[in-house]
C-alpha cells in the first residue's frame, strides 16, 4: 500500500471517480477547487496495485473575522472502497494532511461530516446556529424590495457585497465565480438559484436558494448584503418559486435572527 498526494493527470481522475462513486455522479462539478489540478498537493490517496482505494482531500484559503484574518482547511470527499474499509486507510491519509496543514502554518480545520474517524482525528463538533421554517403567512409583503435572477452581469457587485460581511471566506475574483458555479450545478433532487435583491435599482444582496424538486419548501444556502432586505425578499422568493416556506440557518449573532 502507498500513501501519498496525486502527482498526474490520471491520478486527479481517478481520485475523481472514487468520489463520484462513493458519493453521487456531479462531485468533480460540485467541487471545482477542492479536485482542482492546482490542489493536488491537498489530495491524499492511498495506492493498491496501482488504483486509489481511499481519498482525503482539503483546501486551504483565509478567513476574516472582523479585523482578524485566519488560515482554514476545508477537509471533504474522504472516501474508501467498501472492500478496503476497516484498515484506517483514511485514517493515515488525514495523519499525512495534518502534516502538510503545519507546514502550511493552518490555523484551523473545518470538516464536512461526522463519525469516529474525525473524533480519533481529534475534532470536535463546532458551531451555534438558529435554524428556522417559515410559513409564508409569518413573512412581511414590501412593495420597495424587489428580487432579480443572477446574471453575469452582477458578479462584481455580489462579490462587493460579500466583501462587506464581517464573517467571510476572502475570495479572489476568479475563485468566487467558480464556487458560485459549483456550488449551484443542479442534482438530481434540487437545484441552487440565485437571486439578486434590489431596492429603487440598488443591489442590497444576494441569496443562493435551494429548490428541492419534490415539497413546499424553499431553502437557503447562502445569504450576503442588508439584513433588512433579506428579509423582505423571503416572501418574493416564495412566490417567485411557487412554495409557501422559508428554510434557512443562520448564526446565533447574525442580524437577520
Amino acid at each position: 500500500m502507498e500513501f501519498r498526494t496525486v502527482l498526474s493527470k490520471a491520478d486527479q481522475l481517478s481520485a475523481i471517480e472514487l468520489s463520484k462513486s462513493i458519493f453521487k455522479p456531479n462531485m468533480a462539478e460540485q467541487f471545482t477547487l477542492l479536485f482542482g489540478e492546482s490542489n493536488w498537493n491537498h489530495m491524499f490517496v492511498a495506492i493498491d496495485q496501482g488504483k486509489i482505494v481511499s481519498l482525503v482531500n482539503y483546501y486551504p484559503s483565509f478567513v476574516q473575522i472582523g479585523n482578524c484574518t485566519i488560515k482554514v482547511a476545508s477537509i471533504g470527499s474522504v472516501c474508501t472502497k467498501a472492500e478496503y474499509r476497516g484498515q484506517k486507510l483514511a485514517s493515515r491519509l488525514l495523519i499525512l494532511a495534518e502534516n502538510q496543514m503545519k507546514n502550511e502554518a493552518i490555523d484551523l480545520v473545518i470538516i464536512s461530516g461526522g463519525g469516529g474517524i474525525y473524533t480519533e482525528f481529534g475534532s470536535s463538533l463546532a458551531g451555534n446556529i438558529n435554524e428556522y421554517l417559515l410559513d409564508e403567512s409569518l413573512l412581511d409583503d414590501s412593495e420597495e424590495i424587489n428580487i432579480e435572477l443572477f446574471d453575469y452581469s452582477y458578479l462584481p457587485t455580489m462579490i462587493s457585497i460579500q466583501n462587506q460581511e464581517s464573517v467571510r471566506f476572502i475570495r479572489k475574483e476568479d475563485e468566487f465565480d467558480l464556487l458560485l458555479s459549483s456550488q449551484t450545478y443542479p442534482d438530481t433532487f434540487a437545484t441552487y438559484p440565485i437571486h439578486v435583491i434590489k431596492k429603487h435599482h440598488q443591489t442590497l444582496g444576494y441569496i443562493v436558494g435551494i429548490l428541492p424538486t419534490i415539497g413546499d419548501e424553499f431553502g437557503i444556502k447562502e445569504f450576503a448584503g442588508d439584513r433588512k432586505a433579506i428579509n423582505l425578499s423571503f416572501k418574493l422568493l416564495l412566490s417567485f418559486h411557487k412554495r409557501n416556506k422559508i428554510h434557512f440557518a443562520c448564526d446565533v449573532h447574525d442580524e437577520i435572527n
